[in-house]
């Protein structure tokens, strides 16, 4: 199995499989993939690049393609989701939440009653329904246990980082510089020391449909605490106090996971 290919199984995992934006069995309705067969182009092997627009596409994106990918140009995946295919699904029960060009597919929120026999029908290969999952608890160690991870300027990052030896790749001067990652989360704290400004890329929310990634009315008040952690762990720096294996990345923030 390629890196591409790992990379594409953990994001269907994350979207499909450990998804938390769903209400609850006896809700009313539930959240949904919609996946279709096609891109209203049956075969990708008739895909012309020099009929289509692909405005979404940055220069940044086609030359890190050509640099470390081994498709040059627009591919196939690239078109957007057929909006025949949108306009033939939706019906007046159904809330569309998104649209992933990624996955070919929708997301709505809908009755189940009414998605139980979509599967097949108007170019639909895969009717996925969106479950909760349970939290598990996280160890804590005490600060006697904590004795001797203070070294170098690592603050408490100095253990977990040598245990996969990060340490070694910054001292030969890998630090994720001009490198965007991207986070999938519940949202991120992101007025935090660990993350200035300037590397943040962009954001977005797809719990709410903005572009704010930090808790907002109507979020938990821990909503945010998951991605901020896991961003800080990936890619934060404070010195003295925290660094992230990749501590010279910029970020893409992503909300999607909702506290529960």
């Amino acid at each position: 199995m390629t890196s591409k290919q790992v990379i594409s199984y953990v994001i269907l995992i994350i979207l499909f499989g450990a998804s938390t934006l769903v209400a609850g069995d006896d809700d009313e309705k539930a959240l949904y993939w919609i996946i279709f067969d096609d891109k209203e182009i049956a075969d990708p092997i008739s895909f012309n690049p020099d009929e289509h627009q692909f405005e979404h596409l940055t220069e940044r994106a086609l030359a890190r393609r050509a640099l470390r990918g081994d498709i040059n140009g627009p591919s196939y995946f690239d078109l957007d989701v057929s909006q025949n295919y949108i306009d033939a699904t939706l019906v007046e029960e159904m809330q569309l939440r998104t649209v992933s060009r990624w996955f070919n597919g929708i997301s709505v929120l809908a009755p189940p009653d009414i998605m139980e026999d979509m599967e097949g029908t108007n170019h639909i290969r895969k009717v996925k329904r969106i479950h909760k999952v349970s939290k598990k608890s996280i160890k804590k160690i005490s600060r006697a246990e904590e004795t001797g991870y203070y070294l170098n300027g690592y603050g408490s990052s100095y253990q977990q980082l040598e245990q996969i030896n990060a340490i070694a790749a910054h001292d030969s001067g890998y630090s994720g510089n001009d490198v965007w990652l991207l986070m999938l989360d519940t949202g991120y704290l992101t007025e935090h020391q660990a993350f200035q400004p300037e590397r943040i890329v962009a954001e977005w929310d797809f719990i709410q449909g903005d572009s704010i990634t930090h808790n907002q009315e109507g979020d938990h008040p821990q909503q945010d605490y998951h991605g901020t952690v896991c961003a800080s762990v990936a890619a934060g720096y404070h010195e003295n106090v925290i660094y992230g294996a990749a501590y010279g990345a910029s970020l893409l923030l992503v909300k999607t996971e909702i506290y529960a």
